[in-house]
């Protein structure tokens, strides 16, 4: 005889996923490295295979109010230890009521509009040995409150953890004379990776304009590299400084008919896109860049991204979609 104390719970499930379908997505992917020139340093290899998953689960309810995410990411690299890792990148529960929209768990927020340097985007540590175009990010756990507005959004977060920049290995290429010894990573804050960040960020859309402004007050994602020792050999180590950052970003559109240069054409329709980002960090002590020193990049994929630092500048990038 079949235990109905069984089967209820199976038949209520069923009626849940009918009602609510939960959505299963995912990459499974098969890579190889491979280095025309031999390499420099003792260790490294040419090339060699390595396997990344990332499965991706989303539920959503109660007609998009209440979702739950859970995306986990698997890389096992061959010829580098290091690259051999395992991260959440979203493990997270939405709850959306009455034009307020709250996220509770591990989350990736990109800030930003230029593609060749994310200047203003400071919320997600890099995850360096996937990639070094800092593309991939690690997941970030965070409280979210978005407040919707009126053609905008007004996003409040809390970052209670935070999480060190990923480093290739000795074995690994693509990487500085000397390794990066991340198990000496040293921090201004005494509370090191559990220091408390803040961050707040305005976005606005007008007609064909968008802007956002943001501010950002914590640890400072990019570490500064000091010369140091392991077993008598000389390393780099990791320092994390604290830092405020202001920032702002747009996107604005070319005057149609504005002319042409030997590097690209503007099209009259309307298509060509003007993106500007702009950042100034101040830091906490005496350690890092100047007060109130305002970076920016030029972030074009036509032109070298050259640093420039100012009083005041803008970030121009000119992108034309094809």
């Amino acid at each position: 005889m079949y235990r109905t104390d069984k089967l209820f719970p199976l038949l209520l499930l069923a009626f849940a996923s009918a009602a609510y379908p939960v959505e299963w997505s995912g990459n499974l992917a098969v890579e190889a490295r491979i280095f025309p020139f031999d390499a420099q340093w003792p260790g490294q290899e040419n090339g060699g295979p390595s396997l990344s998953l990332q499965p991706e689960f989303r539920h959503r309810w109660r007609d998009g109010k209440r979702g739950l995410t859970i995306i986990p990411f698997l890389r096992i690299d061959s010829t580098d230890e290091e690259r051999t890792h395992a991260d959440i990148r979203e493990l997270n529960y939405l709850h959306v009521t009455d034009g307020w929209e709250i996220r509770a768990g591990i989350d990736k927020v990109f800030w930003g509009v230029t593609e060749s340097q994310h200047l203003v985007d400071i919320v997600n540590q890099t995850d360096l040995v996937e990639n070094i175009d800092g593309e991939d990010k690690l997941g970030q756990p965070m409280v979210r409150v978005t407040k919707v507005l009126e053609n905008g959004a007004l996003d409040l977060f809390l970052l209670p953890w935070f999480r060190e920049r990923t480093f290739p290995g000795s074995e690994g290429r693509l990487r500085a004379p000397l390794v990066v010894d991340t198990d000496q990573a040293h921090y201004e804050s005494d509370q090191e990776e559990r220091h408390p960040d803040y961050a707040l960020r305005w976005n606005q859309t007008r007609g064909a304009v968008d802007l956002a402004l943001s501010w950002f007050a914590g640890t400072a994602r990019n570490p500064q590299l000091r010369p140091g020792a392991k077993h008598g050999k000389p390393v780099l180590i990791p320092h994390y400084p604290l830092l405020r950052r202001r920032a702002w970003n747009s996107n604005t559109p070319a005057r149609p008919g504005y002319g042409s240069s030997k590097r690209y054409t503007v099209k009259p329709n309307g298509r060509t896109i003007w993106r500007r980002s702009a950042a100034s960090n101040t830091p906490s002590s005496a350690s890092g860049t100047p007060p109130s020193t305002w970076a920016c990049w030029p972030n074009t994929t036509m032109t070298r991204a050259v640093r420039m630092q100012a009083r005041r500048c803008g970030t121009t990038s000119l992108s034309v979609p094809a």
